[in-house]
């Protein structure tokens, strides 16, 4: 813990520093740019890939000379291509007052963890061909839930597939996963460390074009001719009396069954995901607790048990996100119906 509050400490100096003194948009790319390079360094992927990074700048600044000023201020030993970055962003974000846009909290490993195995990792072996397996991550952020997904696959493509790697990479990247996010920046580092994945399993860069998705998962139909075997996340929270500075309130009571009363976005995300699903596919979600109880998440509520088997649900409590005094809960399902009124 000391360590990880000298990062945030030491990133939150520079950032200080520099937006004192430039345009502070640019410096948030700076500074993202710069923590890529240390990853990349940790590593030990050829910087060849990286020949335009010392001399960009901005006015007078430049990427080469912050990653030496952060170089000698972040222990090496910190940096995680998988979480180190999302963290960074959202650390970043949080500061440009998006967070509350788009509803953002990124998720702890050991959540991470626990609803890919719970879900994917339990029912892996019981698929005839991993190939056709589809995996989406909803509101997927810089995609933490992606990553760990890719890893469980390669290792069951490695063992019970004849196949050569890079044709593991493609199927995995082109056939199984998908993600979807309205936040472009977050999607950009997605596509980052999905390189470097791929870097780090090939030893080179292969021409493919991931199922990384710059769309609106409410409003938009562009995954809408795809059946999910699995959808897992963390969906973005935004309370209903905020919804309209960023959506359109109206357009989401006309398209979702659950949009009533003072629904949260959550809410439509599970009535979504659960359309997208697959019969016997399921979805595993962090969500806040209050769907449990709370009258104004009945509709829902009601949704999930006509359509669903429910396998999971954990109360995690308070305090699950760092400064978010919010109640939480884990939830498994299994859809068993397709009683649901697709509008």
């Amino acid at each position: 813990m000391k360590n990880i509050n000298l990062l945030y400490n030491t990133i939150y100096d520079i950032f200080k520093e520099f937006n004192n003194q430039y345009d502070s948009n640019t410096i948030e790319e700076l500074i993202i740019d710069t923590i890529i390079v240390l990853i990349w360094k940790k590593l030990e992927l050829p910087f060849e890939y990286f020949t335009s990074f010392s001399g960009r700048k901005h006015k007078g600044i430049i990427r080469s000379d912050i990653y030496e000023i952060i170089k000698q201020e972040i222990p090496i030993d910190l940096i995680d291509e998988e979480y180190t970055l999302p963290n960074v962003y959202e650390f970043l974000v949080k500061r440009r007052d998006k967070k509350e846009k788009y509803g953002i909290y990124y998720t702890s490993k050991w959540i991470v963890k626990y609803l890919v195995d719970n879900t994917l990792g339990e029912y892996l072996n019981s698929f005839d061909d991993i190939e056709t397996i589809k995996i989406l991550e909803p509101g997927c952020g810089c995609g933490v839930f992606l990553f760990y997904i890719f890893d469980i696959l390669y290792e069951n493509y490695c063992t019970n597939k004849d196949m050569p790697k890079e044709k593991i990479v493609k199927s995995i990247l082109q056939n199984n996963i998908y993600a979807i996010d309205i936040d472009n920046n977050a999607l950009k580092i997605c596509n980052i460390i999905i390189k470097m994945k791929v870097l780090k399993k090939l030893g080179k860069f292969i021409d493919v074009n991931p199922n990384v998705f710059l769309s609106n998962y409410l409003t938009d139909d562009i995954l809408d001719e795809i059946k999910f075997d699995f959808i897992i996340g963390n969906p973005p929270y935004l309370e209903n009396r905020k919804i309209n500075k960023y959506f359109n309130k109206e357009f989401l009571k006309k398209k979702y069954e659950s949009a009533i009363g003072r629904f949260d976005i959550y809410s439509l995300f599970i009535e979504k995901s659960l359309n997208l699903l697959d019969f016997k596919g399921k979805l595993a979600f962090i969500l806040p607790g209050n769907l449990l109880t709370n009258n104004n998440f009945t509709c829902i509520r009601k949704l999930i048990l006509n359509t669903s088997k429910i396998c999971e649900i954990i109360k995690l409590g308070h305090n699950i996100f760092k400064h978010v005094d919010m109640n939480m809960a884990i939830i498994i399902l299994q859809k068993n119906s397709s009683r649901l009124k697709k509008k």
